[in-house]
């Protein structure tokens, strides 16, 4: 079949590699400890996922609403409504049809920098407060 058929071999090669990706973006994201950052994470990995350019100012509605992306990140359905309601306070990001929507891709790639920022802040804070506790524990 290969012999026969050679483009089944890239067209294999290139769905495994995409399946790996979007296996080892989702493990990324269950690092994130802020659940809106998650939330803008999975949205950001949906864009990529679908090739949608991420460079853009464009709009673009997902194919899911607000409950399959509290379930995409793991949260419980008691916490999902406030933080969808945080995650719908910003102003490029709304509800239409019940489907996500966002008018600008490139919103939520900031945003998901701003948490990724601010939990790399968070650690070294974290390991500077360990580290210090070391110190003072010390003879």
């Amino acid at each position: 079949m290969i012999s026969s058929q050679p483009q089944l071999i890239s067209r294999l090669t290139t769905l495994l590699a995409d399946r790996i990706w979007f296996i080892y973006k989702q493990l990324a994201n269950t690092l994130i400890t802020d659940p809106l950052g998650r939330m803008f994470d999975a949205l950001l990995i949906q864009l990529e996922k679908n090739r949608v350019s991420i460079d853009s100012r464009n709009a673009f509605t997902f194919d899911f609403g607000p409950k399959e992306l509290a379930n995409m990140v793991g949260l419980l359905p008691k916490d999902a409504g406030l933080v969808l309601r945080k995650l719908l306070e910003n102003e490029k990001i709304m509800i239409m049809k019940d489907k996500i929507h966002t008018t600008s891709v490139v919103e939520i790639i900031k945003q998901v920098d701003y948490y990724k920022r601010m939990q790399r802040i968070e650690k070294a804070r974290q390991v500077s407060r360990e580290r210090n506790s070391r110190v003072f524990m010390s003879p």
